[in-house]
């Protein structure tokens, strides 16, 4: 069949209320028959034509005029709605547009290209591609599912490493075959300019391989409501807050030595009160040299003051002690 007899089967019904365009598949074969059902390519306006409602008596036919979406939907290739509602939900009322081919579909619009629609399918069997050189705007009203095949991945990748990838979300949840993992290759920095709060349901274990600084400038209060063990299996040093002032000390941790000269102390108001004090000193030596003690207002509330002292002994040198209105009763 030549082309100039293909063009004629282009037809105008006006009591089916359809226009099409038809061109069969041509063979490569010159001998063969053109098949006046298997597609070339069409475009068809209006209802369905003759040629939809033969091509479903094949399923392989029904194929090549319909996306398979639109053949699943309305009750697969054996259902006459997959021909009869291909222009809308009536057959006798409905208007479509059925434009396919078995070669490449091109359209190219110079300045701007609409398109509105209800829903919407798109099946590519092999690989797309979205490219422009502007930005892409998405959004949807309901929930938005992105999904890779089997063992594929999903790569977001912003300027090649050279921007910023920004997550905006109530939460965030992370699932990796049941549990959630943080993969940091690279030296990582956090910065929090808010209260931070964290429980943990389950276990937590935390190793650090390389030094670590923690720094807190505020207080500090830890609870462990259970059993806690703690190993330091190196040096372990924590400075809490000091207040403190020193002359010389010496510490031997061997003989476990402390000496500190030139101490001196002063008591002001002193007040002891002891009841029932029972006090048992075996071999007690001391040895006080140039000792001076101010004591101003000194009262001693002893009852049952009991001592027991076995070997005594005490030697004091220059020792100067004024007591007025000193009574004892015992």
């Amino acid at each position: 069949m030549s082309d100039a007899d293909t063009t004629q089967q282009a037809q105008i019904q006006y009591d089916t209320k359809h226009v099409y365009f038809y061109l069969p598949r041509i063979s490569e074969d010159e001998s063969d028959v053109p098949d006046n059902i298997d597609l070339g390519a069409i475009l068809r306006l209006g209802g369905y034509c003759e040629l939809e409602e033969k091509a479903n008596d094949i399923a392989e036919d029904t194929e090549h005029y319909y996306p398979e979406k639109h053949i699943e939907d309305e009750g697969g290739v054996a259902s006459e709605d997959v021909y009869q509602k291909a222009a809308g939900p009536s057959p006798q009322s409905s208007h479509g547009i059925l434009l396919a081919c078995d070669g490449r579909m091109l359209v190219k619009a110079g300045e701007k290209y609409y398109m509105q629609t209800g829903d919407q399918n798109i099946d590519v069997e092999g690989d797309y591609e979205l490219e422009t050189t502007g930005k892409i705007d998405m959004s949807a009203e309901g929930t938005v599912k992105i999904e890779s095949g089997t063992n594929q991945s999903i790569t977001l990748d912003a300027g090649s490493e050279t921007g910023t990838i920004y997550i905006q979300g109530k939460e965030q949840q992370t699932k990796i075959l049941g549990h959630s993992y943080e993969l940091i290759t690279e030296n990582s920095y956090e910065v929090v300019h808010a209260n931070r709060y964290e429980f943990f349901a389950g276990g937590k274990v935390e190793m650090v391989t390389g030094g670590c600084l923690e720094m807190n400038l505020a207080a500090i209060c830890s609870i462990s409501l259970s059993a806690a063990l703690e190993m330091n299996l190196l040096i372990n040093i924590e400075i809490a807050t000091i207040e403190a002032s020193y002359k010389k000390i010496e510490f031997d941790i061997a003989e476990m030595k402390v000496v500190v000269p030139a101490t001196k102390a002063e008591i002001a108001e002193l007040k002891t009160d002891m009841t029932g004090l029972g006090t048992r000193i075996s071999d007690v030596q001391a040895d006080v040299t140039p000792l001076q003690t101010k004591t101003s207002e000194i009262e001693v509330a002893a009852r049952e003051l009991k001592t027991d002292l076995g070997e005594f002994k005490m030697s004091t040198t220059n020792a100067m002690v004024a007591m007025s209105n000193m009574i004892v009763n015992m």
